[in-house]
């Protein structure tokens, strides 16, 4: 089978303000700077898939696309840093895979080549200069895998192990004492997920997740960023359980009890690798109970989420020296009520 699709140019426009206010700041009392800029992206792209089945069993995956984009910046901060620029990005990438079907399942090996544009960080600065375009990031991506179905379809395992490579790594966080996007010349993830669901007895299931991660920085010109540091918001380890159960009430009304949990080891939020963004390993558990009306027309749910109130970050940022934390949500606890019209 061979699929060919051509994209006519995609105009997106951002039009964005921002103030950065330190009126009770103890150093810098009083300063306030706009930041006030359009960032415009066109795009154009064309690309063909095809898929080839090459015996009963065996089918080849090609692909390859054509993408050329130009972004303009007009703007920044008044007074300090305003620009006038624009980078244009002209890439192929690609993916080449293979499939092996059998009886109760598949097995897989893809590789893949992706792009993402560079551009422009639309944050306060003092200087033109940290308006600097950041490059495109490329990712080298390689994947081998199987997915099964077994026990009379009530058990299915998939599993994978993985290998990306970036260069040019777009990365958020603080260079030279600003916040902005930059690039990291090169960086390696390499990991292993397995996934299992299963249907024990009629009306129960249980879906069970395992991630292991391992991220690097291989090659970096930055002091901020030195080889050897972690990605940011990537866990070495990751662990996810839920089950629910579905069972009849009466011949019109149903109902389903659930729980889940995850767990998340340590992590940090940014590759920096700042000890001030380090969020130890949590584990966050939800419950739900349901009752639905046989027709799926309407339900009444009654859940919890964080049922143990864990208190964790969901995110931290940080200007080198100073950091600030965003608390996640508590313990929140809530009736939902839901209604289908026909």
């Amino acid at each position: 089978m061979l699929y060919r699709e051509a994209h006519a140019p995609l105009i997106t426009a951002l039009d964005e303000k921002d103030v950065f206010n330190e009126t009770q700041h103890p150093f810098f009392y009083g300063l306030i700077l706009n930041e006030e800029y359009v960032q415009t992206t066109t795009s154009i792209a064309v690309f063909t898939h095809n898929e080839y089945e090459l015996t009963d069993d065996l089918r080849m995956t090609a692909g390859l696309r054509y993408t050329d984009e130009k972004r303009e910046f007009v703007g920044g901060t008044i007074g300090f840093a305003e620009v006038d620029s624009e980078v244009n990005y002209g890439e192929w990438t690609g993916k080449l895979g293979v499939d092996y079907s059998f009886e109760s399942g598949m097995i897989y090996t893809h590789y893949s080549r992706g792009y993402k544009a560079g551009g422009y960080t639309g944050f306060f600065t003092f200087v033109p200069e940290e308006k600097d375009a950041y490059n495109p990031e490329f990712i080298d991506a390689y994947e081998v895998g199987f997915k099964t179905t077994l026990a009379d379809n009530t058990l299915r395992l998939n599993g994978a192990v993985f290998m990306y490579k970036y260069d040019d790594l777009q990365a958020f966080g603080s260079k030279d004492g600003f916040f902005r996007i930059f690039n990291i010349e090169e960086a390696e993830v390499k990991g292993a997920e397995l996934e299992i669901n299963w249907l024990p007895a009629d009306g129960w299931r249980i879906d069970t997740g395992i991630a292991l991660l391992d991220t690097e920085v291989t090659k970096s010109s930055l002091g901020e960023v030195p080889v050897g540091n972690q990605l940011g918001n990537a866990s070495d380890f990751q662990f996810n359980i839920a089950t629910s159960y579905e069972w009849d009430l009466t011949s019109k009304l149903r109902a389903k009890t659930s729980v889940d949990a995850n767990y998340q080891d340590d992590i940090f939020y940014s590759i920096s690798n700042n000890p001030n963004q380090l969020q130890k390993g949590y584990m966050v558990a939800n419950a739900r109970f349901a009752i639905i009306d046989a027709d799926d027309q309407w339900s009444v749910t009654a859940w919890v989420k964080n049922l143990t109130d864990k208190d964790y970050f969901g995110e931290i940022f940080s200007d080198g020296a100073l950091a600030v934390g965003f608390p996640a949500a508590p313990r929140t606890i809530g009736i939902t009520f839901t209604y289908h019209w026909q």
